[in-house]
């Protein structure tokens, strides 16, 4: 599809919806690619899907939701930082 045909659909679909201007394709890209990590589907595959030819630059894309970073942190404890006792 050529761009400007995309995104003039994407316009057009927005304001139809009554949609914001924050809704780009750009920011559609973002939420595919964050949406199909959450899924469990591989970077490499989502690179592939958003036409990357690295996974650099599809890690930029992905989003991390607040709640995971936070589920994240809570995995880890004090214990976590000492060093083990040597037997």
């Amino acid at each position: 599809m050529d761009h400007y045909i995309g995104v003039r659909s994407l316009q057009e679909a927005r304001d139809a919806a009554g949609l914001g201007s924050h809704v780009t394709i750009h920011a559609l890209r973002r939420t595919a690619a964050t949406k199909l990590k959450q899924n469990g589907v591989i970077t490499n595959t989502i690179s592939g899907v958003l036409n990357h030819d690295n996974e650099k630059v599809t890690y930029q894309y992905l989003g991390v939701p607040k709640e995971d970073e936070i589920a994240a942190l809570n995995t880890l404890t004090l214990q976590s930082f000492l060093p083990r006792a040597s037997h």
